[in-house]
């Protein structure tokens, strides 16, 4: 157990097989004539005025009223407002607020011991350096998540000019995802694949096609739509675009051209 040491104005209880006093640490030495050899080898001895209590003698129990020297033991000796201790509200019967105001003795601050109070700072710190790792990593999600379910819809132009200004440089000979007058067309494969599975260009040329008309349910929900449509004359995608699609019952193969309905 440590705590710190006693120091004169400190109020303690002290409660050992010869003493349970409550009182006020008034001196301290190291000298042992002046304590009553109490102090020895170097180590202090405090004075404490007693307020209250009793010291056993040969079985009986005395009261005590004086002042009486004694070696700090944290084990036995308990000082109010340090290491989480406390002066009770009565003391062998008397009311302890009222025995110290009578006395005219103030109670100090509640406080810890430095190793203690050093711990309790670091615990903070690192508490503030989670809280503020935690919303740096959930301001960089939050920003990939926008980034990554933005939309770039233009109302003013064909849904194929708006494809190629911000999508072109996914455009080649072999895209499944294509201009073609004001619409863009999506081939599907037999497998129902807008892109083979390793085809990261292909699917970066669906995540911008679907920013283009405003489209947030996922690929696999816009492939099923897909489908769906070649039984519908045209597909409403959203208030603003359209989608017309026919199959090919022989392989599977779906093919269609979504356009803006301003622009058909």
């Amino acid at each position: 157990m440590t705590r710190r040491t006693m120091q004169i104005g400190d109020i303690v209880v002290v409660n050992n097989a010869e003493l349970d006093i409550l009182g006020l640490v008034v001196d301290a030495s190291s000298n042992p004539a002046l304590t009553g050899n109490v102090a020895q080898n170097g180590a202090p001895a405090f004075r404490i005025h007693a307020l209250h209590g009793s010291r056993r003698e040969s079985g009986a129990t005395i009261p005590v009223h004086d002042d009486i020297w004694i070696r700090d033991d944290p084990w036995q000796v308990y000082i109010d407002g340090v290491d989480g201790f406390t002066l009770p509200e009565f003391f062998r019967g008397n009311h302890v607020s009222t025995m110290l105001a009578n006395a005219g003795v103030q109670r100090r601050p509640i406080e810890m011991d430095a190793s203690k109070t050093a711990k309790a700072q670091q615990r903070q710190r690192n508490i503030v350096i989670i809280i503020v790792c935690v919303a740096l990593i959930m301001a960089a999600i939050w920003i990939w998540f926008r980034q990554e379910h933005r939309t770039e819809v233009n109302l003013s132009i064909p849904l194929s000019q708006s494809y190629v200004r911000n999508c072109g440089k996914y455009i080649s000979d072999d895209s499944r995802i294509r201009p073609y007058r004001n619409a863009v067309t999506l081939n599907l494969d037999a497998g129902r694949y807008l892109y083979l599975p390793n085809d990261d260009i292909g699917k970066r040329s669906y995540e911008c096609f679907a920013r283009q008309i405003g489209y947030t349910k996922g690929e696999q929900e816009f492939i099923r739509e897909m489908v769906l449509a070649t039984a519908l004359d045209y597909y409403l995608i959203n208030d603003t675009f359209l989608m017309a699609c026919e199959g090919d019952d022989s392989s599977g193969a779906v093919s269609c051209a979504v356009v803006n309905r301003a622009f058909p």
